[in-house]
């Protein structure tokens, strides 16, 4: 599957059934349905219902967001587009490229996000300011 690594992206996620026709398992797959080989996981639980989280980008780290429980609204900003996403199933993925400025915020009480990353953990591939996020991709453009 050919993906784009410029824009954030929904992504469907295969869903397996049980003999009772109840899913019981869905998976990403680097080349199948996740567009970047995973060099870690990490996920994010217990944050307070309408409280926004994130609020960084990254320089080279790409990112596949999965929403294993609850619901979660994703917003996204690239250059001068703007992007709002609400991941709700585990049956679907948001694939966020690098530089993505992100803020992310739970819409109910439970909710897990699952992220895949494209690069291991490393804070100096973190822009947690946004203004210094608005010159990195203003001068990306050029």
């Amino acid at each position: 599957m050919n993906f784009d690594l410029t824009v954030p992206q929904l992504i469907p996620l295969p869903e397996i059934r049980d003999e009772r026709g109840v899913k019981v398992l869905g998976f990403a797959e680097p080349g199948t349905n996740c567009p970047f080989p995973i060099r870690r996981m990490y996920y994010m639980y217990d944050f307070p219902v309408g409280l926004d989280r994130g609020n960084h980008a990254h320089r080279e780290c790409h990112r596949q967001l999965i929403a294993l429980a609850g619901r979660v609204e994703v917003e996204l900003e690239l250059g001068d587009q703007k992007w709002r996403f609400t991941l709700a199933s585990p049956g679907v993925s948001l694939f966020v490229p690098a530089p993505c400025w992100i803020v992310y915020r739970a819409l109910e009480p439970g909710t897990v996000l699952t992220a895949l990353a494209s690069e291991p953990f490393d804070e100096a591939d973190y822009i947690r300011n946004y203004h210094e996020f608005k010159n990195h991709a203003h001068s990306s453009d050029r």
